[in-house]
C-alpha cells in the first residue's frame, strides 16, 4: 500500500504529520514526553530507537490533562514515549487499519526500532494493528522489535452493537465514573479531617489528602477533555459529523481479527466496571473462574500467537478510563508486568531496562 508524508509541522510540542494511505490523508499528531528525573540522559539516548508508543482513545486531545498524565508516566517508567493520535480526512471504510499504517510511518521516521505498545480504548484496536504491521516489516528489517503490547481498556476484544457500545460508553461517562470518582473523592478528605484535629492540622492535612486524590480529582480534567475533543470533532467534521462517529462507533464495536497475530507478550489492563472493555465480557468468570484459568483463556481463545499474557483488573475507579485516573499506577504495573515477563520467558527479545 502506497504511504507518503505531504506534509509535516510543529506547534505547542505537537507535532504534526500528514500521510497518503492509498491515497486518503491520514493526519498523525505526535507529542514527545521524557523521563522527568533524567531528562538530559534520556535526550542523549534518544538515537537508541527505543520507545513507548501511547495511542490515546477516542476524541483524544494531545494538550489535554489526561494524554500529558499518561505520556509523562508511561516516560518516568520506560523513558522516551510518544503519545500519538490520527484522524482520517474523510469518512473511510477501515479506517482504523489505515490509522495505523500511519502510524507505523512515523515510528519508522523517528528510527524506532524497538517499541512498547500502550493503546487505551480505541487506541487498544490501533496498538494491536500497528504490532501486526511492524512484526510484518521485521521480517526485512531483524532490529523492528515489538517488545509488549499494553491494552488499556481497549475495544476490539469482543464484538458489541453500535447503539450496545455508544450507550454504554455514554452511561459510564455521564454516570457510573462521576459518581465513582465522586465518593472516592470525600472518601479521602474525610480521612484528613477523622485523622487530625481542626486547630492543630486540619488544613495541612486535608490540602495533603487533596494531593493525595490528585488522579481521583483529575478525573473531572478527563471528561472535560473528551468533551473538548468531541466539539473539536464536530467543528472539524460538521455535517459529516454523524457519518464519521457511526463509522468509528462501527469499527470500535467490531473484533479486532488480528489479535491472534501478535506474537508479542500482551498485558492487559482492565476496569472491574468497565462496560464498554468489561471483563467478564473478554473472560466469562463461570468459565474462567481463577486468575491463572483468566489467563489461560486469554492466550487460547484472543491472542493465540503470544507468547505470554497477563490481565489486570483494577477495582477502585474501575470504569473506562481507568488509565486516566491512574495513569501513574497503571504505568508502573504494566511495564512491571512486562518486564517480569521478559525475564521469566527467556524465548522472548530482550527488554532494555537502560
Amino acid at each position: 500500500m502506497e504511504i507518503s508524508e505531504v506534509e509535516a509541522r510543529t506547534e505547542d510540542k505537537i507535532e504534526t504529520r500528514n500521510y497518503l494511505v492509498d491515497n486518503i490523508p491520514i493526519e498523525v499528531k505526535a507529542k514527545r514526553f521524557l523521563l522527568q528525573e533524567d531528562s538530559l540522559k534520556v535526550e542523549e539516548n534518544s538515537t537508541s530507537g527505543m520507545a513507548t508508543i501511547v495511542l490515546p482513545g477516542w476524541s483524544a486531545n494531545l494538550g489535554g490533562k489526561s494524554v500529558e498524565l499518561l505520556g509523562q508516566a508511561f516516560a518516568d517508567q520506560s523513558g522516551i514515549t510518544y503519545a500519538i493520535t490520527t484522524r482520517a480526512e474523510q469518512v473511510i471504510p477501515n479506517s482504523l487499519y489505515k490509522e495505523s499504517q500511519a502510524i507505523v510511518k512515523l515510528i519508522q521516521e523517528k528510527g524506532i526500532k524497538r517499541v512498547i505498545l500502550a493503546g487505551n480504548s480505541q487506541g487498544g484496536d490501533k496498538a494491536i494493528n500497528v504490532a501486526v504491521i511492524l512484526q510484518e516489516l521485521s521480517k526485512q528489517d531483524p532490529e523492528i522489535q515489538v517488545e509488549g503490547v499494553i491494552l488499556m481498556d481497549s475495544t476490539g476484544l469482543y464484538e458489541q452493537g453500535k447503539g450496545e457500545l455508544a450507550g454504554k460508553f455514554a452511561a459510564d461517562s455521564l454516570l457510573g465514573t462521576p459518581k465513582t470518582s465522586g465518593a472516592a473523592f470525600f472518601r479521602r478528605l474525610g480521612e484528613g479531617i477523622r485523622y487530625r484535629t481542626f486547630f492543630r492540622k486540619f488544613a495541612p492535612d486535608l490540602l495533603s489528602k487533596a494531593i493525595q486524590a490528585g488522579k481521583v480529582v483529575d478525573s473531572g480534567a478527563v471528561g472535560l477533555d473528551v468533551f473538548l475533543g468531541i466539539v473539536k470533532e464536530m467543528g472539524r467534521s460538521r455535517l459529516e459529523y454523524p457519518k464519521r462517529i457511526i463509522n468509528e462507533i462501527r469499527e470500535m464495536g467490531a473484533i479486532n481479527p488480528r489479535m491472534s497475530e501478535v506474537t508479542a507478550p500482551i498485558i492487559l489492563v482492565q476496569g472491574s466496571m468497565d462496560p464498554v472493555s468489561s471483563p467478564e465480557k473478554i473472560t466469562p468468570s463461570r468459565d474462567v473462574p481463577t486468575p491463572d484459568l483468566r489467563e489461560e483463556y486469554l492466550k487460547a481463545n484472543l491472542f493465540k500467537s503470544s507468547p505470554a499474557v497477563k490481565m489486570v483488573v483494577a477495582k477502585r475507579v474501575g470504569h473506562h478510563g481507568v488509565p486516566l485516573f491512574r495513569a501513574e499506577s497503571v504505568a508502573k504495573v504494566s511495564t512491571y508486568l512486562l518486564h517480569r515477563l521478559h525475564r521469566l520467558n527467556k524465548h522472548l527479545p530482550p527488554q532494555n531496562t537502560a
